[in-house]
């Protein structure tokens, strides 16, 4: 995001143009707009407020919490969430100690170890996504 673009654009109307001077960071992902300044005209077609859900009984029982209550699906948030860091830790340990391995140890691994391997972490990062 641009500094200062967002705040530019909060309290106009759908329909308004106007413009905004804003400065691209210096750490901004395109080699020549870092750190340069410049004008957006804007013209706004459309003004949208996220409207989130109540937190009814109904709505918490769809995502599997039986007693229906903000406790419980705090508590499987949680659940899930901790489920996640600890898969995560362990993959990134995993990781970690066969990078360490490979730099102390210059040996040549067999193609099908490679491809064995390429074919786990997938299966890992589909599951991940999928849960």
């Amino acid at each position: 995001m641009i500094p200062g673009f967002e705040d530019g654009v909060k309290g106009h109307k759908a329909g308004e143009e106007f413009t905004i001077d804003v400065t691209f960071p210096e750490e901004y992902h395109a080699e020549n707009l870092k750190g340069k300044a410049a004008k957006f005209v804007i013209n706004l077609k459309k003004v949208e407020e996220r409207e989130l859900p109540e937190l009814t009984e109904e709505f918490i029982k769809r995502f599997g919490v039986e007693d229906g209550s903000v406790a419980g699906l705090r508590a499987e948030v949680r659940k899930n969430m901790e489920r996640e860091l600890k898969g995560a830790v362990r993959n990134r340990v995993k990781s970690q100690a066969i990078e360490g391995l490979v730099k102390a140890n210059d040996i040549d691994v067999p193609a099908a170890l490679i491809d064995s391997e390429i074919d786990v972490l997938r299966r890992q990062a589909a599951q991940r996504f999928w849960w």
